[in-house]
């Protein structure tokens, strides 16, 4: 046999491995849910209220399809500084002026990721609850950025105005990681849709922004996570607390994740460490708050939380890469602005300086 026909043959027998892995992984997990619906659906019947659905170990379900797209902003606007939530007439007017606001942006030129530029359409705002995702601290702000952090900002600003190459630009720019996949999961402007699988020992995260699995080990709370090597998106591991799923995540690289929400505040880095909170709260809906501690890039930690809504949406394809021209012309641009710099007519001498 050939070193090309044996080279096929392991390919081929890769390809039937993970087609076996990924079918058990449904057909457990699929058993799991279907076995605890008729209880709960019988509680639920007998009571008259809702009861939290359980695997047959005894585990809230959380696996599903949901939907995190929502309207309100990760930070408070600046121009509700002063207001932690607002007035039902408050709330009206507030909608109004946001739909001036869209309705303005989209006759001018649109960011490369605004809502101008993609068209989901997302769950609105409910601003007499709060005016911000940000639960902590309670101005809904970001806490003040370390110098450190300040400096980290301004050199990936330098190197993304000219790039020397694909490493210089993002994380989601250069379509390793989607830009609201995290962790942690942050509402964006498409794509705003998980699907969460479970089992006794593990716990999946998947997001197909760009299609990305989280596999979390479930392991007793207390047990000390192993030290590995950096990832993009950190080493995880799961407990639970009663009925929520707390995720503990940390070992993460020099380049943190890829949010582009984070971006302004230049972006996290290896000594990130975060908790998830995932916690069913309703027979359609799901709780999920964060806290991030990251000492080098933040003077203290905050915290977030929104809803996730169950749906019957697909998961189809993010194929980033497939059209993504944009690193080329970003890193050409860049070669063409100092060609032409280098080609520009020394000034006469004794002549002002431009």
């Amino acid at each position: 046999m050939t070193t090309r026909s044996r080279w096929i043959q392991s390919l081929c027998h890769v390809a039937v491995l993970v087609a076996a892995f990924a079918w058990a992984s449904q057909l457990t997990s699929g058993q799991t849910a279907a076995k605890a619906a008729p209880k709960a659906a019988a509680t639920k019947a007998a009571s008259g209220s809702w009861t939290v659905p359980r695997t047959t170990d005894g585990q809230p379900v959380l696996e599903g399809v949901w939907n995190f797209g929502t309207e309100m902003p990760l930070t408070r606007p600046n121009d509700l500084a002063d207001k932690a939530r607002l007035t039902p007439e408050e709330a009206a007017k507030y909608d109004a002026l946001m739909a001036e606001r869209k309705k303005q942006r989209a006759t001018g030129k649109p960011a490369r990721y605004s809502g101008e530029v993609f068209d989901d359409v997302l769950a609105k705002a409910d601003w007499t609850q709060r005016t911000s995702l940000i639960t902590d601290p309670p101005d809904g702000k970001f806490p003040p950025m370390t110098p450190q952090a300040q400096k980290r900002k301004e050199e990936r600003a330098a190197l993304f105005a000219n790039p020397g190459g694909a490493e210089d630009l993002g994380l989601a720019d250069r379509c390793i990681l989607g830009w609201h996949e995290g962790p942690p999961i942050t509402p964006s402007n498409q794509s705003n849709v998980v699907q969460f699988f479970q089992s006794k020992d593990y716990f999946v995260i998947y997001n197909e922004l760009n299609h990305d699995a989280r596999i979390i080990p479930i392991t007793p709370q207390g047990v000390p996570r192993p030290s590995s090597i950096p990832e993009y998106t950190g080493t995880s591991r799961g407990h639970w607390e009663k009925d929520t799923l707390v995720i503990e995540t940390d070992h993460f690289t020099t380049a943190g994740i890829a949010t582009l929400a984070f971006t302004g505040q230049g972006g996290t880095d290896e000594n990130e460490h975060l908790i998830e909170r995932i916690t069913r709260t309703g027979p359609d809906k799901i709780s999920y708050e964060f806290t991030i501690n990251d000492p080098t890039t933040w003077t203290k930690p905050w915290s977030a939380q929104f809803d996730m809504i169950k749906t019957n949406e697909k998961l189809y394809e993010y194929a980033c890469h497939e059209a993504n021209y944009s690193i080329e012309a970003m890193v050409g641009g860049a070669r063409e602005k100092e060609k032409a710099a280098k080609e520009k007519p020394a000034a006469p001498s004794g002549s002002a300086k431009e």
